[in-house]
């Protein structure tokens, strides 16, 4: 066990409750599975009390886990021994993401029927959305489209999202036009979504994706109207411009992600935005920017008065640091979080180790992955 994972589990021996410390435990067990330690997942639960639900669960990460470093085999025995058919079909749908991202589109191809098929006798649409995603990007549009049938015009969010989807494959293909039909339906579906936030934040998806295939006047009159509509929000306005301002900033659109970020009041959504955008330019291969925003998140952090809000805050660096590699600094900001929330009533005993231990192990799943 290494790194985060095995502070994770010092941390859970702070935890008196039985019942809290072995759902603690669970917990682990899924994120050292999410970053491929399998094995040390199944050590960490085998003496655990028998709990169906979190098994399966962690079973499903566990196949997930495997798939990711190319234990496909393995993976799909996992999956054939979960019980639950919604996390059946997740294990699924991971195991056939790893095998796209490892060029076995044939094997995935396979993989992602037996989702469908799963997936369609459950009626769920959060699961539909999901292998739509992962078709969309093995550049498997018909089963996409066929898959999207199960998604009829009225469901909403994640009819939109699997749009979006569905259109960046369109686009990536070179089938502009094509891709600008599907954006437009997904615009006509965003009616669909009763909540204004989340209409307004899947027209910020729309406007990315016309960005990304070169639709510059659409992408322009689409991110209009997702401000417009964020400005009008009673609730959720803060958390809304922050998802406008990561789609600006994915399209390089830095000025204009400045301005969105700049209409965010909250300090707790001015740190997580200014993380996320750093996070876009670490991706992107511009580290001296990412280094940049995350101390300037570092910074709103630190002028926050109250102990467990500033926690909380920096809580969020952490991720972000470890997400990009950087593992030292994400170190020395969860012990600043920490410190801060011991210092808080609201984080006293068992709240400080249960946010220790989700941030200990997120960081340990983030950093394996920016390997």
């Amino acid at each position: 066990m290494v790194g985060f994972f095995a502070d994770a589990v010092i941390t859970v021996g702070a935890i008196p409750d039985d019942a809290r410390r072995h759902r603690m435990m669970w917990r682990i067990a899924r994120r050292q599975a999410a970053a491929g330690f399998a094995d040390d997942a199944r050590r960490t639960v085998a003496g655990l009390p028998d709990d169906p639900d979190q098994q399966s669960r962690t079973l499903a990460a566990i196949a997930g886990g495997e798939a990711r470093v190319g234990l496909f085999a393995e993976a799909l025995r996992t999956a054939s021994t979960i019980t639950e058919y919604d996390d059946d079909v997740e294990a699924l749908t991971s195991i056939a993401a790893a095998q796209v991202a490892a060029g076995a589109i044939d094997d995935a191809r396979l993989t992602l029927a037996h989702a469908v098929a799963v997936a369609g006798d459950l009626e769920e649409e959060r699961l539909l959305d999901d292998i739509i995603e992962v078709q969309s990007g093995a550049g498997l549009l018909d089963n996409a489209m066929r898959a999207l049938d199960a998604l009829p015009a009225g469901t909403g969010f994640y009819r939109v999202h699997a749009l979006v989807a569905i259109a960046d494959a369109q686009a990536a293909a070179g089938h502009v036009d094509e891709a600008r039909q599907t954006l437009v339906e997904a615009l006509v579906e965003t009616g669909q979504i009763p909540t204004g936030s989340s209409r307004a934040r899947s027209i910020g998806w729309i406007a990315s994706a016309q960005g990304h295939a070169s639709l510059s006047e659409e992408a322009r009159r689409t991110f209009n109207s997702a401000v417009y509509l964020a400005s009008m929000l009673a609730d959720d306005r803060d958390e809304t411009f922050r998802h406008i301002a990561i789609e600006k900033a994915r399209l390089g659109l830095i000025d204009a992600a400045g301005t969105a970020f700049s209409r965010i009041t909250d300090p707790y959504h001015q740190v997580r935005t200014l993380g996320s955008i750093g996070t876009v330019h670490a991706e992107a291969g511009d580290l001296d920017t990412a280094v940049r925003l995350f101390q300037g998140a570092l910074s709103l952090a630190d002028q926050i008065e109250d102990a467990y809000d500033r926690a909380q805050a920096l809580r969020l660096v952490v991720h972000d640091q470890a997400r990009v590699g950087m593992v030292a600094d994400a170190r020395l900001t969860f012990a600043e979080a920490l410190a801060a929330g011991r210092g808080s009533g609201p984080l006293f005993g068992y709240d400080t180790a249960s946010m220790g231990v989700r941030e200990q192990t997120w960081a340990a799943v983030s950093a394996f992955r920016a390997q």
